[in-house]
């Protein structure tokens, strides 16, 4: 026979609690926006890093103003995103509030975060595009070379 301690009780009781609780979507959406916004600062990160590092080689780099216009950019479009995603929260705001008042009818400040919905996605879907097309030339791939 198996003896349970207190501790396993309490660990047997918060275990049935939690199952029995339900998904609170307001706090996952806020965990997946906040996760979602630090993949978008390292990735902004990295693009302004293989900015500066083509910048420093110069004209020596076989592809360097090609990286330099796709890099340039990349970044515009990233912080573009960026800036729609905060307006497309604080108009999706403001439809809550509004929404209050009208019996949840949907009104033209809902048809505009759904464009800007679409614009925020075509841009993401952009910048992977771009990324793709940047990791093809990568500039740290002739340090590889060089040392051969």
């Amino acid at each position: 026979m198996v003896k349970v301690t207190p501790l396993d009780a309490k660990i047997a009781q918060t275990n049935e609690e939690l199952s029995h609780e339900p998904l609170n979507l307001s706090r996952y959406q806020t965990k997946k926006s906040i996760a979602q916004g630090m993949l978008d600062i390292s990735l902004l990160t990295a693009n302004i890093s293989q900015l500066k590092y083509v910048l420093q080689v110069g004209h020596k780099h076989e592809f360097y103003t090609l990286l330099i216009m796709l890099l340039s950019v990349v970044i515009f479009l990233q912080m573009s995103t960026g800036v729609l995603n905060l307006s497309m929260n604080l108009l999706n705001d403001c439809n809550v509030n509004a929404r209050h008042t009208t019996n949840n009818k949907p009104n033209a400040a809902d048809k505009s975060s759904n464009v800007i919905s679409f614009i925020v996605t075509g841009s993401s879907f952009l910048v992977v595009v771009i990324n793709l097309l940047i990791s093809a030339f990568d500039p740290t791939i002739l340090r590889y070379i060089e040392m051969q």
